[in-house]
């Protein structure tokens, strides 16, 4: 069951992936297995995360870090390929950003990779790293999430882990593009995104898009960054808006529409309200003030203070 809810995860599938959790902690409950416990709150609170239930899922992330005992599961990873320690850390920081809380997500981000360098797991410090990546993206700081990055794809690059290297080499994308090297950036993203579809990997997917139409606005590209921007929200109808890819997309679309056209400010503010409301219902604090903060640049530009 753990597999196969892997699989479903990894696929993009987060509802599948959550009922499969359920039976996971069901079962683990039942033979009190700490391991399997582990393993199972894990589950649900990743399927919850990329269902955009942040709250919930911070709760299980919580349970996982106050059940684990590095000693006690040293052995867990040679059965499950990774550490839940470091997940739940790893994971646990990006809920906790998207709550509001940006000191305690960097803090449980450091916390992981230090606990994946201590217990020497290269698979365990690729994800780490790369989780660390992502935090940096959302906190919008180009310079860490390169580096990051660059050693995210340095292990996977070394230990053959595809996955990694995708995720990575999307984040360090975004990252040169950020930096003023943008057509290099969107090079970046267009073979991170490559090898992700390569993979098969749905997970996140909009969430990439996102980034590339981003590069691609920051480029003066606004016909191709309009055209990816429509491929990322057909994926984030098909997850039902409730994935935090929805957030980035919809803001990155305002922000996309308020770059082109002074006549485009009506439907940018939409987007900017769509995304307000969605991080309202999702207990997404730091995005709810993101795009507050976008909508009322737009508001004093057109004078309507």
């Amino acid at each position: 069951l753990r597999g196969l809810r892997q699989f479903y995860q990894i696929r993009g599938d987060s509802r599948t992936a959550y009922e499969l959790g359920e039976q996971l902690l069901r079962l683990a409950a039942q033979v009190q297995d700490t391991s399997q416990l582990l393993e199972a709150h894990n589950a649900i609170g990743g399927a919850l995360f990329w269902m955009g239930d942040f709250p919930r899922a911070q709760e299980h992330f919580e349970e996982v870090i106050r059940l684990y005992d590095p000693q006690k599961h040293r052995a867990h990873v040679s059965l499950f390929g990774n550490d839940p320690g470091v997940v739940g850390h790893s994971y646990l920081s990006w809920a906790l950003w998207y709550r509001g809380y940006a000191d305690q997500a960097l803090w449980h981000a450091d916390r992981a990779i230090a606990l994946a360098t201590e217990l020497a797991l290269p698979f365990s410090k690729a994800s780490a790293l790369y989780y660390a990546g992502a935090l940096h993206f959302f906190r919008r700081e180009p310079r860490e999430a390169r580096e990051r990055a660059d050693q995210t794809i340095a292990i996977a690059t070394e230990h053959g882990f595809p996955f990694w290297m995708a995720a990575g080499t999307c984040i360090r994308g975004w990252a040169l593009s950020e930096e003023a090297r943008v057509e290099e950036g969107i090079a970046q993203l267009r073979q991170g995104i490559a090898l992700s579809q390569a993979l098969r990997t749905d997970l996140a997917r909009s969430h990439y898009l996102s980034m590339l139409a981003h590069a691609l606005g920051r480029a003066g590209r606004h016909a191709e960054a309009a055209a990816v921007l429509d491929e990322a929200l057909e994926a984030v109808a098909r997850q039902e808006e409730r994935t935090h890819d929805a957030l980035d997309v919809y803001h990155t679309k305002g922000d996309l529409l308020l770059a082109q056209e002074a006549e485009q400010t009506g439907e940018a503010a939409r987007y900017f309200i769509r995304t307000i409301d969605l991080a309202r219902r999702q207990g997404a604090k730091s995005w709810e003030l993101r795009a507050t903060i976008s909508l009322a640049r737009l508001l004093l530009r057109e004078e309507k203070r």
